[in-house]
């Protein structure tokens, strides 16, 4: 990044993946109050989000939780039917 008195030249906002884990540390309070088998399940749950990056750089959110949550949310969607079709099939 160039800088100068009067103008900024460069990236302006951190890549995604920075952004990702700085809102992860953001969660540390949050962490170090659950259980640590909790705290450990808390962890690859929010590991998750690393999973769909390029997915969450394409959106352009200025609220980095968004797709890191959406991912979240997204993959236990999948495990979720994946479960319901291997149900289905026991039948």
């Amino acid at each position: 990044m160039i800088s100068s008195r009067y103008a900024t030249v460069g990236r302006t906002v951190p890549s995604f993946r920075i952004a990702g884990e700085m809102e992860r540390r953001k969660w540390k309070p949050f962490r170090a109050l659950l259980d640590k088998k909790d705290r450990k399940i808390f962890d690859e749950m929010f590991s998750y989000s690393r999973l769909y990056n390029s997915a969450g750089v394409m959106a352009c959110r200025p609220v980095v939780v968004h797709p890191i949550l959406k991912s979240i949310i997204f993959e236990h969607y999948k495990q979720l039917r994946k479960i319901n079709t291997s149900r289905r099939y026991e039948y």
